[in-house]
């Protein structure tokens, strides 16, 4: 397969990622990177791991980012690091190579890179950011989109975002969905459960920090609505005492704050809630979700943004702006065990469609488009078949 070999050889990835606490977007380009990797091996590559570039790293730095990228070939350099590595040492770190920037930033002066912008909300929801961090991206990011060879982002609702705030030509991004099988990876820690009292099946759960776009205020009302009696709603992200102060009052007695866990205490949260429930106003993908729904966890969805195209039929849905519509979805929930089954199946189902395997040959597949390699879309397509059949 020399042509596959001849493109897994091309290939590095912006690892500057690494460098810092992993996010939704971090996570992305792990996963993705991981899976190429793999692919690597899978099609036996004479490059057997994927090239992954960083700037100059601390001491403990080194250690961290060598541990969590060990999939790699991992090559530190440079005198700079941050953004300004990205810039001004980045575009010349491998020449001969199509650099992977999957974190919605690149450098400008690149000629053959893939950028993946995730979504529009610097421009839908300007409120969730400060006034440096919106200048920045509405300044550079059209930019790098019109520069880059190949442009990426994760669903259709961000493509057509994106393109009617003119950060990105009309026609010119693929969609590459997200994955979430790396779910099946991590061990659930369920003594989480018990170091903060919670009952199987006797919690609603969700992810969320202040963003004013993450929308909690509008389930915590609803929670306030609900009847006595009703399982408690549990709240993990962001600082738990920032996100008690701030929502406490307005339905005491019925939230139950955790703060970070890890991936493990995550796992068995999904798995052991009595729902999931995601009232976001908007998201360009909206993982959490589709990992609730891996876990065999109900879930509880907003209609806005991407979150109905990712979801599909597998999500009981109400309006972001109605607490009462989710105070009636709750209810349901938790009266209705035939319904818990239903969506616990469907949802099952649904996220067994999104692979990050998938997603590393369609990112692959948008390269053979621009490079117009035919041979290369075959063997491509044959991976993608594989998986499917066997």
């Amino acid at each position: 397969m020399p042509t596959m070999h001849q493109l897994l050889n091309r290939l590095s990835l912006n690892g500057r990622f690494a460098t810092r606490p992993m996010t939704g977007v971090d996570r992305v380009a792990y996963e993705l990177g991981l899976a190429i990797s793999q692919l690597c091996l899978e099609v036996g590559s004479e490059a057997p791991q994927l090239k992954v570039l960083v700037p100059k790293l601390s001491r403990q730095q080194s250690d961290t980012v060598a541990q969590l990228l060990s999939f790699a070939d991992l090559r530190p350099g440079g005198r700079l690091s941050g953004q300004i590595w990205e810039q001004l040492e980045l575009p010349f770190g491998r020449t001969d190579s199509w650099t992977l920037n999957l974190c919605n930033l690149g450098p400008l002066l690149a000629r053959r890179q893939v950028l993946m912008i995730h979504d529009a909300q610097v421009y839908l929801t300007p409120e969730s950011y400060s006034f440096a961090f919106r200048w920045w991206y509405r300044i550079i990011q059209p930019w790098l989109a019109r520069r880059a060879s190949v442009l990426l982002t994760v669903s259709e609702y961000s493509r057509e975002r994106l393109e009617e705030v003119n950060v990105f030509p009309q026609g010119k991004a693929t969609v590459v969905y997200n994955g979430v099988d790396h779910m099946g990876r991590i061990e659930a820690d369920a003594s989480v459960l018990q170091r903060h009292g919670l009952i199987a099946g006797n919690y609603f759960l969700t992810i969320g920090s202040l963003d004013q776009h993450k929308n909690l205020r509008c389930v915590i009302e609803a929670a306030r609505q609900c009847p006595e009696g009703m399982p408690k709603l549990v709240l993990v992200g962001g600082n738990a005492s920032a996100l008690k102060t701030e929502f406490d009052p307005l339905a005491p007695g019925r939230l139950s704050f955790l703060g970070r866990v890890s991936d493990g205490e995550l796992k068995a949260l999904y798995a052991n809630a009595l729902s999931f429930v995601f009232p976001s106003i908007t998201e360009g993908f909206g993982l959490p979700p589709l990992e609730a729904m891996y876990c065999g966890c109900p879930v509880i969805a907003s209609i806005g943004g991407a979150i109905p195209e990712i979801c599909g039929d597998a999500a009981y849905y109400a309006a972001p702006n109605d607490p009462q519509a989710w105070c009636r979805a709750m209810v349901s929930l938790a009266a209705d065990s035939e319904l818990r089954v239903k969506l616990k199946a469907t949802g099952s189902a649904r996220a067994a469609s999104y692979t990050w395997r998938k997603s590393a040959i369609e990112l692959l597949q948008a390269i053979a488009e621009v490079e117009k390699d035919a041979e290369l879309h075959e063997q491509l397509n044959a991976l993608k078949a594989k998986r499917l059949v066997g």
